[in-house]
């Protein structure tokens, strides 16, 4: 009797965790479909989220690593993929992510600042 209600309890177990929840109503937009859309350069609209959330007080307009307040400032981490990394890929990490938990200014991109960016360093992070 152990043995069944230890078997129940674990097949009701995989089934609870084997469910996931779909809305089918929303329609799904790719990355790429979205960028179709939005002409992102650093000119454009670019600069503005960089001055916005990275290059202001002590951050990355000189005094801290990278000056931001150029693309030239810029380039060397776009080409690397550090500035990917650190604003798309860890950016929920309260100390390597961009923006940092405790920067003085905006601590996440918007969402819609994000989705541009993106379509930035997809579309190979043109200046203008």
């Amino acid at each position: 009797m152990k043995n069944l209600i230890l078997t129940l309890a674990a097949a009701c177990l995989v089934i609870i965790c084997s469910c996931t929840y779909d809305n089918l109503d929303e329609p799904v937009v790719t990355p790429v479909e979205f960028c179709d859309t939005i002409p992102a350069t650093y000119d454009l609209n670019i600069r503005t989220i960089v001055e916005t959330n990275c290059a202001y007080g002590y951050c990355h307009n000189g005094s801290a690593p990278g000056d931001y307040t150029t693309y030239e400032g810029m380039l060397s981490n776009l080409e690397s993929g550090s500035i990917e990394d650190r604003v798309i890929f860890q950016k929920d990490d309260p100390n390597v992510g961009m923006p940092p938990s405790y920067a003085t200014g905006p601590q996440d991109l918007t969402p819609e600042e994000l989705d541009i960016f993106m379509c930035w360093l997809e579309a190979g992070y043109p200046e203008n």
